[in-house]
């Protein structure tokens, strides 16, 4: 699905890149064409992942049931995978609280990141056009 909405635009915008660079520089158009996304891409996901783990550790840190031991509460509130084998040890409905918490808080992280990335991509999409507004390549 990626794949599929990326791939034209991604054609499109190596096109209008290398289309608006005089033609010496056209090599080097299509290189920086080329790493922009690989960059862009590395970035989002750091950021966004970033997003997701601050929500979380936040919630966590309110979210964890009294009676959890010390270091299966700290483990928790590191990552989502730690409240899974921490809650697998602990005693039936304490360790299901603490899981129902663990799942709460990654996905209120996951939701305020979808909202974010919807929120950047209307964003850019509105640059995009005002920039490129009367654009001509110059061919």
């Amino acid at each position: 699905m990626v794949s599929a909405g990326l791939g034209p635009m991604m054609a499109l915008a190596t096109d209008m890149v290398v289309g608006a660079a005089p033609a010496e520089r056209a090599g080097a158009a299509a290189a920086i064409s080329s790493t922009a996304p690989q960059l862009g891409g590395a970035f989002g996901i750091a950021v966004l992942g970033s997003v997701i783990t601050a929500v979380y550790r936040q919630d966590m840190t309110a979210g964890v049931p009294a009676g959890v031991p010390d270091v299966a509460a700290a483990a928790s509130r590191d990552n989502l995978n730690a409240a899974l084998v921490a809650s697998g040890r602990l005693p039936g409905e304490l360790g299901e609280q603490l899981l129902g918490a663990a799942r709460e808080g990654f996905t209120h992280g996951f939701q305020l990141m979808a909202a974010a990335s919807a929120v950047l991509m209307v964003a850019t999409s509105l640059l995009v056009a005002i920039v490129l507004k009367g654009f001509r390549p110059s061919r």
